[in-house]
């Protein structure tokens, strides 16, 4: 199963689908308000270096799930999301409103290497797409989704290295209409691992896929809590 060849539009429609589950889910039961003030994101903000390769990127990303920024309108900016993950561009899905942001960062240059096609021509090696959502009691919801084709992309132990052991296994996929999982050649082929947390009123879950050869396929993160108003 591979997803090297899957335009932006298909992960779209992943992304929207998983974030209308959190939509339903966000819905039951308030959350204490996010204790991140905006002294804090700012002090956060100026910590961070924009990364030079895949695993960069995810050390960022977990550095924002750690302070808590995926849930803050304010991290949807041009600015931050191109910093933060080592693009050039946002791609906007949705115009941007108050308390709505979808779209694809895009233009990871020599940050990711390209995957090669037989013909000569090159596709992103790194496809990240991103939902966030606030509704009028300030219950705020994000979920991105990242898929990795460049062939210097990162294998189970660096998901590891920077997320931490305290993962479970994911439910088992269902028959894929697009043939059987290869059979895997390292430990951890073709694994799929969540990680869950809630911490101090903010859901989190993370559920990585990996390839026959423990290199990560894809990763959905989802977020929900309580921001500030």
């Amino acid at each position: 199963m591979n997803k090297r060849s899957l335009p932006q539009y298909v992960l779209l429609r992943k992304l929207c689908a998983t974030f209308l589950v959190l939509s339903v889910v966000g819905a039951c039961g308030a959350q204490p308000d996010l204790p991140t003030t905006q002294a804090a994101a700012s002090n956060a903000y100026a910590k961070i270096e924009k990364p030079d390769n895949i695993a960069g990127i995810f050390r960022n990303l977990g550095f924002a799930i750690d302070h808590q920024l995926l849930l803050r309108e304010d991290f949807y900016t041009e600015e931050k999301l191109t910093h933060f993950f080592g693009g050039d561009k946002i791609i906007w899905r949705k115009p941007r409103s108050a308390g709505v942001r979808w779209g694809f960062v895009s233009g990871f240059g020599k940050t990711v290497e390209r995957f090669p096609m037989a013909d000569g021509s090159s596709l992103e090696g790194l496809t990240v797409a991103f939902a966030w959502d606030v509704d009028a009691d300030y219950k705020s919801k994000a979920t991105w989704l990242i898929a990795v084709t460049s062939p210097a992309g990162i294998d189970f132990a660096g998901v590891e290295a920077i997320f931490g052991r305290r993962w479970k296994e994911a439910p088992p996929l269902p028959p894929s209409i697009h043939g059987v999982f290869r059979a895997p050649t390292r430990e951890h082929g073709n694994d799929r691992i969540v990680y869950s947390f809630n911490r101090q009123g903010v859901k989190s879950q993370f559920t990585f896929a990996f390839r026959a050869d423990a290199t990560l396929d894809d990763v959905v993160f989802s977020v929900e809590g309580k921001t500030q108003p």
